[in-house]
């Protein structure tokens, strides 16, 4: 099976939804022999987290499992910030809306390669983070896999 898991950050990035995604990936290869790819940022802390620390190789195997690691954008984070403290004090109904872009990864080469990419099932974790949305907005362009929505704590 092919299966493509999206996440924020990956290893060597430490956290909750990081360990559970790098120990179901490399039991999905070891135990069952699937091709596992994982699609994440360049970056060790989440993709809201200014100054950014970035990850090198931009692709690479970890334990059987492809990582390939995209960048995106950050110079709009500090203008989305302050619109959305303006926008919840106002309480217009964009501001959830406005956070959401704040905390990104707002990566176009990450949703091209979602919509390039070939698998039977992606996987995602975490909320609240933009490339949860990317396989939902692939539909549009004709690609309908299933999506699975990991919770991690």
């Amino acid at each position: 099976m092919r299966i493509l898991h999206l996440i924020h950050n990956y290893y060597p990035s430490i956290g909750g939804s990081q360990e559970l995604f790098k120990n179901v990936s490399e039991r999905l290869v070891t135990s069952f022999s699937d091709n596992v790819t994982v699609f994440t940022t360049n970056v060790l802390d989440g993709p809201h987290v200014l100054p950014a620390q970035f990850i090198s190789p931009r692709e690479e195997t970890v334990n059987g499992v492809e990582v390939r690691r995209f960048s995106f954008f950050r110079q709009y984070q500090p203008t989305l910030r302050f619109s959305c403290r303006i926008a919840s004090k106002l309480r217009l109904p964009i501001s959830d809306y406005i956070r959401l872009l704040g905390y990104g990864p707002l990566s176009p080469s990450m949703f091209r390669a979602i919509v390039d990419f070939d698998a039977d099932v992606i996987g995602g974790t975490s909320h609240p983070y933009l490339h949860m949305f990317f396989p939902l907005l692939a539909r549009h362009f004709g690609k309908h896999i299933p999506f699975v929505c990991y919770g991690a704590l």
